[in-house]
């Protein structure tokens, strides 16, 4: 039995008796699946001309390649989505850290706390912290200043309430009299 190819049964279909509608109606039907059937047709003839074993291994091959490929794929896929974890992550460490700095941030100051001077301001820093009578005393740019505390607790958030200001302390001097226990602080202190 004869096969026709697709072109052919078309002509036929279509053929209305005049040599033109013929010729177009079969002109439409040599469109991209006819090109790919002409561009295929020797690898076809090649692939029937192998023997069956080099088929198999041609096919068992090509199914390598698809799993291996795949498999890559898949890696990569897996790689970048634990990459945009791992960004989210960072970003919502991120976010709960500055969350957590949103007490040292104090949007309240105006611009006469701004414009003090600085023995004012280390005077009331130590004095919220619970340092009662200290010296502090004017020194070029910076102050010094010396105080005197029973509990070690209430020295350190002293100095750093003072580091939280933004306040740089240099030559710090910390001791304590065996006599009394008193903890004596010297300390100069600069922006």
């Amino acid at each position: 039995m004869k096969k026709l190819s697709m072109p052919a049964l078309r002509k036929k279909k279509f053929s209305t008796g005049s040599a033109s509608a013929t010729i177009s109606k079969a002109g439409r039907s040599t469109g991209l699946g006819a090109k790919w059937q002409k561009s295929l047709a020797p690898v076809q003839q090649r692939w029937q001309a192998l023997s069956t074993r080099d088929q198999w291994a041609l096919i068992l091959l090509g199914l390598f390649l698809l799993a291996l490929l795949g498999g890559y794929g898949g890696y990569e896929i897996n790689r970048a989505a634990k990459d945009q974890q791992q960004a989210y992550q960072d970003a919502v460490s991120d976010y709960f850290w500055l969350r957590g700095q949103a007490a040292n941030i104090n949007s309240n100051v105006n611009a006469e706390e701004a414009n003090q001077s600085l023995d004012v301001t280390v005077n009331q820093l130590l004095g919220q912290s619970g340092i009662a009578n200290a010296q502090v005393l004017a020194v070029g740019e910076g102050v010094q200043l010396s105080f005197t505390h029973d509990n070690q607790a209430v020295v350190s958030n002293a100095l750093d309430a003072l580091v939280q200001q933004g306040l740089t302390l240099s030559r710090l001097n910390i001791q304590q009299n065996p006599a009394d226990r008193m903890i004596q602080v010297q300390v100069t202190a600069s922006r």
